[in-house]
């Protein structure tokens, strides 16, 4: 059982490190298109929604082992890491909506 948790303990770690390149890249792309053209713009929207999948599958990954390798950081990171997809996912439909009016205000000009 020790091999086990082993194994899996640095393949939830190597998942994690992956995810988090993932989330920084991600919030590169962001910063890009909203330095080089609108914030408002569904590339940015779909960005978001990415970034809060990513910190949900880490906010999973980190819950099945503390299943297995139970601590309380453990814990402690399963609840700021679903609470922060939580965030970017309210913020994406705030661009949503944000970009729907704008699209209006375009549409009456």
């Amino acid at each position: 059982q020790n091999i086990f948790q082993t194994i899996y303990y640095q393949i939830a770690f190597y998942l994690c490190y992956l995810i988090c390149l993932g989330i920084v890249f991600t919030l590169n792309f962001i910063f890009k298109n909203i330095y080089n053209d609108s914030p408002f713009n569904k590339k940015i929207e779909k960005s978001l929604k990415v970034i809060s999948i990513l910190f949900m599958s880490l906010s999973i990954i980190v819950l099945i082992k503390t299943i297995y390798i139970p601590t309380v950081l453990s814990i402690a990171v399963i609840v700021v890491t679903f609470v922060t997809s939580l965030c970017f996912y309210v913020l994406s439909q705030i661009f949503k909506v944000a970009i729907e009016y704008k699209n209006e205000v375009d549409y009456m000009v």
